[in-house]
């Protein structure tokens, strides 16, 4: 049985993913489960800048739904 909080917590998540690109939810996803931007760049083959301007769009994309 699932607490309530837990629910809204996955309904949040779930729209503050929603706003994103698939591109800033996937630097989301990979910066959840511990990488570094650098290691994240080497991942998907593109550079660090690259990977910090998405992370920061993606912040700023869901500030107000977190």
């Amino acid at each position: 049985m699932h607490n309530t909080d837990d629910v809204d917590l996955r309904l949040d998540l779930r729209r503050a993913c929603a706003l994103l690109t698939e591109r800033q939810r996937v630097v989301v996803v990979l910066v959840v489960t511990g990488m570094t931007q650098q290691e994240m760049a080497d991942a998907l083959g593109v550079g660090r800048p690259a990977v910090t301007r998405r992370l920061g769009r993606a912040r700023e994309r869901i500030g107000g739904e977190m």
